[in-house]
């Protein structure tokens, strides 16, 4: 039996199984080693330490993100003017049989119509689709061979402008799939005779026609 004077001495530190003990960092009461003590110590702060790498990855990974929309939303380059705003252009080309011709930009022959009224154009409709108007979007141009005095424009019945040369609207033929083509030149359609044009804005006649 412990005497008055042992139970009145206050629990001090003891050994068990080679690890010094410590009842006063106890809260329940069972003793806690000073390994458990220093295993709680390392955890709080590897916590501590964590906390502000994770915090800053965080902040990182939101500013990138709002880059990524500033740099989405930034205005893109000035689209430079394309060819169809510049207007279709108008030359001339050399025909074994016809001598030289109008031909647009890629070398197809250009036409006018006979039944033409001066400037306005009486091609619409399935004569249209035959004989689709040359239009543009722009001033025409004058290439090689051709005189930008005599290029014009005239308003279409739906909304287009059709070129003109020398007061002729001018057409292609559907059947000219190639450049350096006439197989439209002499034809009668639609109402009148399909003719090529000169540099200087006359119709073409093949020899012997």
């Amino acid at each position: 039996m412990e005497s008055n004077e042992t139970r009145s001495r206050p629990r001090t530190n003891r050994k068990e199984n080679g690890v010094i003990a410590d009842w006063s960092a106890s809260r329940s009461g069972r003793p806690t080693s000073h390994l458990q003590r220093g295993q709680r110590i390392m955890s709080v702060r590897r916590s501590r330490v964590l906390f502000p790498v994770i915090a800053i990855a965080s902040l990182a990974l939101v500013a990138a993100a709002c880059g990524g929309t500033n740099t989405a939303a930034s205005p893109t380059s000035t689209p430079t003017t394309s060819a169809t705003a510049l207007g279709s252009t108008v030359g001339t080309a050399k025909d074994a049989q016809l001598g030289t011709i109008l031909v647009d930009a890629k070398g197809r022959t250009l036409y006018l119509f006979e039944k033409d009224q001066g400037v306005k154009s009486s091609c619409y409709g399935g004569c249209a689709s035959v004989w689709p108007p040359l239009t543009t979007s722009g001033k025409p141009q004058a290439g090689p061979g051709a005189s930008a005095a005599l290029l014009g424009t005239t308003s279409r019945t739906d909304g287009t402008t059709e070129v003109t040369y020398n007061g002729h609207p001018l057409y292609y033929y559907v059947s000219d799939t190639q450049p350096g083509q006439t197989s439209g030149e002499g034809l009668n359609q639609f109402g009148a005779v399909w003719d090529a044009l000169s540099p200087a804005g006359s119709k073409i006649e093949k020899s012997g026609n």
